[in-house]
């Protein structure tokens, strides 16, 4: 996993063998039993599934990340991920998942005062598009 998605680890560390987090900032970050928290990337060479997070998209990393991952399904997710899929299918991703904001009003509001996800998502709707499904536009 690239980034830290709090909310999936439970379900995830129940399903899998290992679960490694790769993230920038490992401090702020508690220990998580059953993870591996690293700031390594050279662990995606040697992985089945990356769980990727779409601010890979803005920090400029995901070039890299993907290169890395390059033998695993991957996916990007996260609320950042809400452009069209084409670019991203063609540079090997597998699965986006992203949000559609209903309520665009309330959720600039709500990043104006510094919150995030957990307090916007209720005004945005969650989508997942795979590339084996998709049809282009």
């Amino acid at each position: 996993m690239v980034g830290l998605f709090r909310p999936m680890i439970p379900k995830i560390v129940s399903k899998v063998k290992n679960l490694v987090i790769i993230e920038n900032d490992p401090e702020k970050i508690s220990n998580i039993q059953g993870v591996e928290i690293t700031t390594d990337t050279s662990v995606l060479e040697n992985i089945d599934v990356a769980i990727i997070t779409g601010t890979t998209l803005i920090n400029n990393t995901i070039d890299d990340i993907l290169k890395l991952a390059e033998n695993s399904r991957k996916a990007i997710i996260g609320p950042t991920v809400g452009m069209l899929p084409d670019t991203l299918f063609k540079a090997g991703v597998d699965i986006i998942g992203g949000m559609k904001f209903i309520d665009v009003n309330k959720v600039t509001k709500i990043l104006i005062e510094g919150q995030g996800t957990m307090r916007f998502k209720k005004f945005a709707k969650k989508y997942i598009i795979e590339e084996k499904n998709y049809t282009g536009l």
